[in-house]
């Protein structure tokens, strides 16, 4: 078994409306595509590797506090990273709930972009292209094209270039290159969004009230600053009530357009603005509802709504703000009559949000600092309540995607998991409950593999405890010691086997953790070696070691050292091993169902979580006849144990139900061979030659064929495999 929970599988899904958070913003699941990178709960993103749909006939419509009415239209079975209410006080730990085993009052977490990525410079060439810009004394000029085209006799197009007047073209304004990344042009990018248009690809407008001068007068500074351009104030279009700002500028309109289009639905905010540290972020906020916000009394204090109707712009600001400690509000407006789009609306309330708001406004709001709180903050995540959870019919499509690493996504703010490999979680709960089913396995007589990647690295923090993690090596001893004390079987002492990631902090207490060889004494242990890794390994350059509680690099390491410890090791004590997961995942043949994370305790099949090894051996040596490999004989053999291994899956008792259906619906099985060494003496073949080498393909690929042609052949009067 590879350790794992199995939650529902291909049955959690969700509605194909099912707003989901991704690099580009807020998408539909059902136009999400493999490639795609979502935000994960590990507040990072991490790419789309497979999509799913099935019909579904039922559906919870479940409301959460201060999301959306509608927050997630999902099948019962689907889990999402939640708290109860009742162990709010107790344990405090987050974990993998399925939304149908949870109520009104319990929390589900809410997850946002943590990785801070700053930017000090923004360098307009690359925005503008080398192609139509040349730099000359730090500004970029329009390059000049007389371009001519001529008709000749023959009907053929001759087309000249001719710059009579020189390179650097005289009709558009040169504009900076490289322009400093601050809270003020960040300032002017919310104006935009919330007040900008671009116009005929030359002309970058800016309206506001008559009583909104200030902010005028502010963007004429920063654009005058930023990039050497001006421009005045004017009433727009003859108005009283309106003031325009208008730049003629091709280059400054393609700066705004190519960052963030233009147009009041298709307007967006690039990735590495999201991910700029939060203090300068409060300055694109600061535009943004300078521009397109209202002030309000709720009761005795000041609330700030924006409205829009861009909701992935809506969404991305509800983002910022919680990255900079605000839970705003976050729900949908009533569409107007002419409306083309339903407007979003995005609310600030509380004191620390009123404080925010007041400093970004330069507006004295008023909070009378009583407020009572229904949300929670705990181990990085905003906790916010179930308000409702409704058991709908519906008839129609459902879709679930298969995320990689982290195998989660965030719809609609909340953090779901993909149900599809459930490693070890980081958390005392799942642990536990995995050596729980562990006993109950090595008691009938299996083995486990398992994963550890997810754990926390040693003398990281633990929230719940105000203490530190003592790392994966440390629970490995755990699952050990508790091997140790059940006799598989009655005969046997049980067999593990355990893999970490070779990019986790821990790894080198992983690789050496066998040194001792009076520990561990019930595990093989491999690392999972990555495509960067090895790259690295073969430039001789470093490496990061990433937390996989935070998703954040840690440290950098010197590839071959790491892969020169592991030889090393290996060569001590035959440990550990070397598992290439990326690679096995290429040939995953049941990719729809799951990611490959481990093995079995010797290493031969790589397994699904739940899954069971069904292994077998044909006896090469008794394929040699008068000194020549009898292939006839070969074949009806594969044959015979194809069809033997495939009856083991039916007559087998399987000690979980979980590990039943999971080995039923694949029938995964594994023929390999013994006997080679003393098949090549009976062939008179030396072991070490290139004969012997030959003789292995040719003999290992007419398996492989045979194999499959007799796998073929069940399928024909069985059917083919559920799964």
């Amino acid at each position: 078994m590879n350790a794992g929970r199995h939650l529902g599988q291909l049955s959690a899904c969700f509605a194909p409306d099912q707003p989901i958070i991704t690099a580009e913003g807020v998408k539909r699941i059902a136009d999400i595509g493999v490639g795609d990178r979502v935000l994960t709960h590990r507040h990072r993103f991490r790419k789309v590797e497979k999509v799913f749909t099935r019909p579904a006939d039922k559906l919870l419509k479940v409301m959460l506090y201060k999301l959306p009415k509608v927050t997630l239209f999902i099948t019962k079975e689907h889990p999402v990273l939640a708290l109860r209410k009742k162990d709010l006080k107790c344990s405090g730990h987050l974990e993998w709930i399925k939304i149908g085993e949870l109520t009104p009052g319990d929390y589900i977490a809410l997850t946002y972009p943590k990785i801070v990525r700053d930017m000090p410079y923004l360098d307009l060439l690359h925005l503008l292209g080398r192609e139509d810009y040349i730099e000359k004394d730090g500004f970029l000029y329009s390059r000049n094209r007389d371009i001519r085209t001529h008709i000749r006799k023959d009907g053929s197009v001759q087309v000249q270039v001719r710059n009579r007047s020189g390179e650097l073209s005289d009709q558009v304004t040169p504009i900076k290159r490289f322009i400093p990344v601050d809270e003020d042009l960040l300032r002017l990018f919310g104006y935009y969004l919330s007040e900008g248009t671009v116009s005929d690809g030359r002309t970058v407008r800016f309206t506001f009230n008559k009583d909104e001068r200030d902010y005028c007068e502010d963007i004429l500074n920063i654009v005058g600053e930023k990039f050497g351009l001006s421009t005045h104030i004017e009433s727009a279009s003859g108005s009283r009530h309106w003031l325009s700002i208008r730049f003629h500028s091709i280059s400054l309109a393609k700066v705004f357009v190519n960052l963030f289009d233009t147009g009041f639905d298709k307007k967006r905010i690039p990735e590495w603005i999201m991910l700029l540290p939060p203090e300068k972020q409060r300055g694109l906020l600061a535009g943004v509802f300078r521009g397109d916000s209202t002030v309000f009394l709720n009761g005795n204090n000041h609330n700030v709504r924006a409205v829009m109707s861009n909701p992935p712009l809506v969404y991305a600001i509800w983002q910022l703000l919680a990255r900079n400690g605000i839970f705003a509000a976050l729900g949908k407006e009533t569409t107007p009559k002419l409306a083309t789009q339903r407007p979003y609306r995005c609310q600030v309330a509380g004191l620390k949000g009123i404080h925010l708001m007041s400093e970004l406004l330069n507006l004295p709001l008023h909070h009378n600092g009583n407020e009572w709180k229904r949300e929670k903050f705990i181990d990085g995540y905003i906790l916010t309540p179930i308000v409702s959870l409704e058991h709908i019919d519906y008839n129609g499509l459902v879709y679930n995607l298969e995320v990689e690493e982290d195998h989660s996504y965030v719809a609609n703010m909340a953090a779901v998991h993909n149900c599809f490999v459930l490693p070890i979680e980081d958390s005392i709960s799942s642990i536990f409950e995995t050596i729980k089913q562990t006993a109950l396995i090595h008691k009938s007589g299996g083995g486990t593999g398992f994963s550890f990647s997810n754990l926390r690295p040693k003398n990281d923090v633990v929230h719940t405890t105000a203490g530190i993690s003592s790392g994966p090596v440390s629970f490995m001893k755990v699952f050990d010691a508790a091997t140790e004390a059940i006799k598989q079987g009655g005969t046997r002492r049980g067999a593990n086997m355990g893999i970490l990631r070779v990019d986790h902090p821990d790894i080198v207490e992983f690789i050496t953790c066998k040194r001792d060889i009076s520990q561990l004494t019930n595990f093989n242990i491999s690392v999972a070696l990555t495509e960067e890794f090895m790259t690295a390994v073969k430039n001789d350059s470093e490496y990061d070691l990433i937390n996989p509680r935070t998703g954040v690099k840690v440290k950098k390491m010197r590839a071959r050292k790491i892969f020169d410890l592991i030889v090393q090791c290996a060569w001590e004590s035959g440990e550990p091993g070397i598992i290439f997961l990326d690679r096995i995942n290429r040939d995953n043949p049941t990719p729809e169902i799951g990611k490959i994370e481990s093995t079995n305790p010797c290493g031969e099949q790589p397994l699904l979580p739940y899954e069971s090894c069904n292994l077998g051996s044909i006896n090469l040596s008794n394929m040699v006849i008068d000194g020549e490999i009898d292939y006839d004989k070969l074949a009806k053999t594969i044959h015979n144990a194809v069809h033997f291994l495939d009856n083991i899956i039916d007559i087998n008792k399987f000690p979980l139900p979980e590990i039943e259906q999971m080995t039923r619906a694949n029938r995964k099985i594994g023929l390999g061979i013994m006997g080679f060494a003393e098949m090549l003496f009976k062939l008179k073949i030396p072991y070490c030659s290139e004969s012997a080498v030959e003789i292995a393909k040719k003999v290992m690929s007419f398996i492989e064929s045979e194999g499959v042609k007799a796998s073929c052949e069940l399928a024909k009067q069985r059917g083919v495999f559920p799964n």
